[in-house]
C-alpha cells in the first residue's frame, strides 16, 4: 500500500498598490479636516438664540444699527431683536419693543441698545432720549436693567416707569412701583410718585437726591408764595411809608395853622 504525500503550497496575497493606500489616507485626512472646519464654524457662529425681543411697534422713521456695514438701516416693525441690537428713532418718531409681559416705549430722537438678552438677563443700555417702561409680572423684575453711563436702574416691583438720559445726566420717573438708581460707590432707592436727576461727581457721588412730585409741586407754590408775601411787605411798607410823610405833612401844617391862630386868632372860615 503506497502512502501519498500531500503537498500544500503556501500562497499568498500580492500587496495592495501603493497608490491606493495614499487615496484612502488623503479621503480619511480630507473628511477629518472638513469636520473639524465645521465644528469651529459653528463655535464661531454661535447657538441661535433662545429669546428674542421684537419691535412691536414702528411709527415714523425707526433705524436698526447694522455692525456688518457699520451703518444705520431703515427698520420694520416685528423685526426680532436679539443681544447686541441698537434701536435710534427721528424726531418725532416712536418705537416699542416687546419682550413677553415687558414693554419698552422708546420716544422721539431716542438710542437704545439691548447689551444682554439670555435667559437669565435682559439688560439694555440708553445712550439718549426717553423710554417708558411697564412690567407687568413679577418674573421680570429680576432680570431686567436699564443702563445709563451715570449708572445703573434696577426694577424691584411691578409698575410704569420713565428713564431720560440728555446732556450726561440721567432721570428716572417712577409712576407705579419702586426702582433703584446704583452708581459708583452710590445706591439710591425711588418710590411712586418720586422724580429723580442723577449726575455724578468725579467721586462717581450723587449730588442730588429723589425728589417727589409733590415736594416739587410744594416748593414752586411756596416760592410763589414767598413772592406774593415780598410783595405784600413791600405794599405794606409802601404803605406806612406814604402814610408817616402825610402825617407828617399834615403835622407841619398844623404846627402852621396853630401858630397862625395863636399869634392871630382864628383865621376866616375857621
Amino acid at each position: 500500500m503506497m502512502n501519498k504525500t500531500r503537498t500544500y503550497r503556501a500562497t499568498t496575497h500580492p500587496a495592495a498598490p501603493l497608490g491606493r493606500r495614499l487615496l484612502v489616507l488623503a479621503l480619511t485626512a480630507l473628511l477629518l479636516l472638513g469636520a473639524a472646519l465645521q465644528a469651529r464654524a459653528q463655535a464661531q457662529a454661535g447657538d441661535p438664540p433662545d429669546r428674542v425681543a421684537r419691535l412691536s411697534d414702528a411709527s415714523g422713521q425707526v433705524w436698526l444699527y447694522s455692525p456688518d456695514g457699520n451703518e444705520w438701516v431703515a427698520v420694520a416693525r416685528n423685526r426680532p431683536l436679539t443681544s447686541g441690537d441698537r434701536i435710534a428713532t427721528d424726531n418725532g418718531a416712536r418705537a416699542e419693543i416687546s419682550l413677553g409681559t415687558t414693554t419698552l416705549r422708546l420716544d422721539g430722537a431716542t438710542e437704545l441698545e439691548i447689551a444682554q438678552l439670555d435667559d437669565s438677563n435682559y439688560r439694555v443700555h440708553l445712550h439718549g432720549g426717553s423710554v417708558a417702561a411697564r412690567l407687568s409680572s413679577p418674573a421680570s423684575l429680576a432680570e431686567f436693567t436699564l443702563e445709563t453711563d451715570e449708572g445703573q436702574f434696577r426694577v424691584q416691583a411691578v409698575g410704569r416707569y420713565r428713564f431720560d438720559r440728555f446732556e450726561q445726566t440721567s432721570d428716572l420717573t417712577v409712576y407705579a412701583g419702586q426702582a433703584v438708581f446704583e452708581g459708583r460707590n452710590s445706591a439710591l432707592p425711588l418710590t411712586a410718585g418720586q422724580h429723580a436727576q442723577f449726575w455724578l461727581d468725579a467721586a462717581g457721588v450723587l449730588t442730588q437726591p429723589p425728589r417727589s412730585r409733590a415736594e416739587t409741586v410744594f416748593d414752586a407754590v411756596e416760592t410763589g408764595a414767598l413772592g406774593m408775601a415780598g410783595l405784600a411787605v413791600a405794599s405794606y411798607h409802601g404803605c406806612v411809608g406814604y402814610r408817616r410823610w402825610w402825617m407828617h405833612r399834615r403835622s407841619a401844617l398844623w404846627d402852621t395853622e396853630w401858630l397862625h391862630f395863636v399869634a392871630h386868632g382864628p383865621a376866616d372860615g375857621l
